[in-house]
């Protein structure tokens, strides 16, 4: 995974199996081996939270914690970012709605005073800009992610497009990888199957 990285498509492309992939791969210790942390975000509320409560998100084993706990874990947190030990993967990126500098000021903002409430845009537009835990890798998806990128990050992110496979797509990939028909209709059956399913099969 890349500094922040970006995956733009269609809907139906795959994007979300593969935001929900790497944080399951994550935590069965297949991947990102040096990653202490993994944050997942997508569309939520409008409400406004204070920052250190919102990067928890619905997380209920918090009841019992006061602010000055908030406060104690959210410095934590921000010092691993540093260490790149930080992980934060955004689906949806569109469904958040616009962000715009606006948005990457007022994260700037709780960054340094994180009691102040703000809203799970403001959140993501903060991760996105490195404003808010400045050193994470980012994985971010949908379908607007190279506007996010050239209007908040200053094209710092790289992006990768997701295309919708067609069954002869799929096809040809089969032959392009294998030589054996036995296993191309193995694999042809096997890739179908899936794509019946859902994308939630990856």
């Amino acid at each position: 995974l890349v500094k922040i990285t970006l995956i733009k498509g269609e809907a139906g492309s795959g994007k979300s199996s593969v935001a929900v992939k790497t944080i399951q791969e994550w935590s069965e210790g297949k991947i990102l081996n040096g990653v202490n942390l993994c944050f997942f975000f997508s569309v939520g509320s409008d409400l406004k939270i204070p920052l250190q409560k919102l990067i928890w998100g619905g997380f209920n084993g918090l009841s019992g914690w006061n602010d000055v706990d908030y406060k104690e874990a959210f410095t934590h947190i921000e010092d691993l970012a540093l260490q790149n030990k930080v992980v934060v993967v955004i689906d949806g990126v569109d469904e958040f709605g616009l962000m715009t500098q606006n948005e990457v000021t007022r994260a700037a903002e709780a960054s340094f005073h994180p009691k102040s409430e703000i809203t799970i845009t403001t959140l993501c537009a903060g991760l996105l800009s490195q404003k808010i835990l400045p050193g994470s890798k980012i994985l971010a998806t949908g379908r607007s992610v190279g506007a996010v990128n050239q209007e908040i990050m200053n094209n710092q992110g790289e992006v990768f497009m997701f295309f919708t496979m067609e069954e002869r797509d799929r096809e040809e990939m089969v032959k392009m990888m294998v030589n054996d028909p036995e296993i191309q209709e193995y694999l042809l059956r096997t890739v179908a199957a899936i794509s019946i399913r859902g994308n939630h099969y990856f």
